[in-house]
């Protein structure tokens, strides 16, 4: 399936004593839970992990969802489908990191030229200067009776690349969605529903917050949908 690493790791036990004097500690624990990685050189562009507690998912390369849906359809949702039918999932959640590089020289930085309103609470001096800086926000929406958690932070940071060993700004967007099951479950049925609508929300929030000469290079309108 492409990966060229495979390696096994421990379970995340803690030993708890009923003694009063006694801290918990991490214990020595079997082998419960596999990574597969793919490297292209030294860098790692994909990893699987199939982990007791936790099933998750990276990859570096990514061009449209439904080639996404694809690989994820491929390798992972087979390990989700049998887990469902003996467990009950507490969260599904995906994040989205988009990085944006300023071109012009590191003093002439300029948020607006990227985003499309500016972040409450940060001052015209380091939105619009070169200077680091960065928003963090979330909050809760309501989904069919769940909760579903967004989180959507801002990072604009120094970034020397090895290519030219010149300093530039960067401009970090992270975007997580994460849908709560409590009222409904998660299961083989409603599963790819509830993914799809995961991205949707993503890149919603995502086309919402970079302006309109951005959103028409990147190719999606300014309600995320993807423009032919």
């Amino acid at each position: 399936m492409g990966f060229n690493e495979i390696s096994q790791v421990p379970s995340q036990i803690i030993d708890v004593s009923e003694e009063a004097d006694t801290r918990p500690k991490r214990i020595s624990s079997e082998l419960n839970g596999w990574v597969f990685k793919q490297h292209v050189g030294e860098v790692v562009v994909e990893e699987l992990g199939i982990r007791d507690g936790i099933f998750g998912y990276v990859s570096a390369q990514y061009d449209r969802w439904t080639v996404m849906r694809e690989r994820l359809n491929r390798i992972l949702v087979p390990a989700i489908e049998v887990a469902l039918d003996v467990a009950d999932a507490k969260a599904l959640k995906l994040e989205y990191w988009d990085s944006f590089v300023f071109e012009d020289v590191w003093e002439n930085a300029c948020a607006s030229k990227l985003l499309s309103a500016k972040q409450a609470l940060v001052p015209d001096t380091a939105y619009d200067g070169p200077e680091n800086w960065h928003s963090h926000i979330g909050w809760f929406e309501r989904v069919c009776e769940n909760r579903l958690l967004i989180n959507q932070n801002f990072d604009a940071v120094n970034l020397r690349r090895e290519s030219d060993d010149v300093e530039k700004k960067a401009l970090n967007i992270y975007a997580l969605t994460e849908q709560r099951f409590e009222n409904w479950k998660l299961d083989s049925d409603n599963l790819w529903k509830t993914l799809d609508f995961l991205h949707d929300r993503s890149v919603q929030l995502f086309a919402a917050s970079i302006n309109d000469a951005q959103r028409e290079t990147i190719g999606i309108d300014e309600n995320g949908a993807v423009n032919a």
